[in-house]
């Protein structure tokens, strides 16, 4: 019945947020779609309930959709991969999938089965996390970016790690971090690898306003960066400093934030490099891109073009933790 499709697709806004993933059959029902196979028949969403529940599987249950996390996967990888191409762009990107967005065995398995064409890593914040990333098989090139508060095992953890090949980077967080982080180095007698989280004064508007810029919680001011920037001198690790992580925020509406964001970001890359650190690579966080509420305004080829038309005067990698990508 046509009326029972139109009054569902504007109930529901498909159209706004389904990505044709989601749509509407003629009977009203609300049915999944096939990315990978475009051409293949739309399926049932109640259908599939009602099959569940003649197996004996009853609501409320989570449907998860393989094909959805495969086609994403490829989707913000050749996008990114289509802006460094156009700008000119030196370096490459590299994203990790933040497990704490999903602990779940199975997803973090297809994450990173569908990830490995594009050597796509994990971000782990505990100890926990860190052992689930290092129960799997990641790329060579891949990262595990290691944020949140450390304790000398975590950091013993991830230095260790080192020796079984995986690209293990410990993002200080404190200068307090980098204590701990060269007693364990003197007592294991392995180089670590090192990421900075610069706190950024510049503020992103959206649900997270408040805390973001100078306000936020995580991250060093440009003193304690420099303290951290002369102990790593002093204890000649200055070269094993790789990433400078600098999260703009949350649920961006506004790409222009991004962008302003983003040139302070590579500000401090500069300098940084100029002080004599390595790096290699600039970690600009997650939740760019994502249209959280409908309206379109948020545009995730708008967000990777003028992260690309800045950092591609700067070289080094580009890191992004697409978790709801």
């Amino acid at each position: 019945m046509p009326n029972n499709q139109g009054t569902a697709h504007a109930i529901y806004g498909m159209g706004r947020w389904g990505k044709d993933l989601l749509s509407v059959l003629p009977n009203g029902d609300i049915a999944l779609s096939n990315p990978l196979m475009p051409d293949a028949p739309k399926v049932s969403l109640p259908e599939i309930v009602h099959d569940l529940e003649q197996r004996g599987i009853h609501s409320p249950l989570l449907l998860r959709v393989s094909s959805f996390l495969q086609n994403e996967i490829a989707h913000i990888n050749n996008s990114m991969a289509d802006a460094i191409k156009r700008v000119g762009y030196k370096g490459k990107y590299r994203g990790v999938f933040p497990i704490k967005v999903n602990q779940q065995a199975q997803v973090v398995d297809r994450i990173v089965e569908f990830g490995r064409p594009y050597s796509y890593g994990l971000e782990a914040g505990s100890k926990p996390e860190l052992v689930i990333a290092l129960a799997h098989r990641l790329p060579k090139d891949a990262l595990i970016v290691c944020n949140g508060v450390k304790d000398e095992e975590f950091i013993r953890l991830a230095i260790l790690s080192r020796k079984l090949g995986f690209n293990t980077i410990i993002v200080l967080e404190s200068p307090k971090e980098l204590e701990t982080v060269i007693d364990v180095v003197e007592e294991l007698g392995e180089e670590p690898l090192l990421g900075v989280r610069v706190k950024l004064t510049n503020q992103i508007g959206g649900k997270w306003e408040e805390s973001s810029g100078d306000r936020s919680t995580f991250g060093m001011n440009t003193d304690q960066l420099v303290s951290v920037i002369d102990k790593l001198r002093e204890a000649k690790l200055l070269h094993c400093l790789k990433l400078q992580h600098s999260h703009l925020g949350s649920q961006v509406p506004d790409v222009n934030d991004v962008r302003r964001a983003v040139g302070e970001a590579c500000r401090y890359f500069v300098e940084l490099t100029r002080e004599g650190a390595e790096l290699t690579h600039l970690d600009l966080g997650g939740g760019l891109g994502v249209d959280y509420t409908g309206e379109k305004k948020a545009n995730r080829k708008l967000h990777q073009l003028l992260c690309r038309r800045v950092l591609c005067q700067r070289g080094g990698n580009c890191c992004l933790c697409d978790g709801r990508s």
